[in-house]
């Protein structure tokens, strides 16, 4: 691990290891007086940053209720979740941010719809998004402000992971946005454990 200078040390780390060698596709970050080991040394990191694969859990919501987004969006915040979500307003909006992404491991980890999106329906989105070979393994969960037995059993069977009932509290959103990271948490280290055993 040593390098030019007995002072300054590389570390490698990729997929969670200490490696001592550079690996492809790494970049180079400079962090200085590291603690390391008990040591204030100068180290350089080198993080494992490919760019065609999601290093974090993401969540996609798709809602036309502004009101709903900023409650949803501040509840993130408040969780320091809030760079790892994306709100959009429509379907029309996630397909364009679906189509354009450059690499399909780059895709979100789990997307939200309300039932009741204009113009395209939150059951017409799912059906589409279930027909599309790129996006069909995406993980998606309805909500809505009210569902009966016979809808509910109606999205799981076209493809819905979840379907669940808009809180109309503030400490039920709170929650709610709890439920939904650990089940983009879940749904992301399922997804990498999958990758490296291919």
């Amino acid at each position: 691990m040593d390098s030019y200078n007995t002072n300054f040390q590389h570390l490698y780390v990729f997929e969670n290891k200490l490696v001592k060698k550079p690996v492809s596709g790494l970049i180079v970050l400079h962090i200085n007086y590291l603690l390391f080991s008990l040591t204030l040394k100068p180290y350089v990191i080198v993080l494992n940053l490919n760019t065609n694969t999601l290093q974090e859990p993401h969540i996609i919501i798709v809602d036309n209720d502004p009101d709903d987004n900023a409650r949803f969006l501040n509840c993130f915040q408040h969780l320091n979740w809030h760079h790892q979500v994306k709100m959009l307003n429509d379907a029309d909006a996630l397909f364009e941010l679906l189509d354009n992404t450059p690499h399909l491991n780059l895709l979100p980890t789990l997307i939200v719809l309300d039932y009741n999106l204009p113009r395209l329906g939150g059951e017409t989105t799912l059906i589409l998004l279930k027909k599309d070979k790129r996006f069909q393994s995406i993980p998606v969960v309805l909500f809505t402000t009210s569902i009966s037995d016979r809808m509910e059993k109606q999205l799981l069977s076209l493809g819905a992971l979840l379907c669940i009932r808009k809180p109309k509290t503030i400490d039920g959103i709170h929650w709610q946005v709890v439920e939904l990271m650990e089940l983009a948490k879940a749904q992301f280290h399922s997804h990498q454990m999958a990758l490296t055993t291919k």
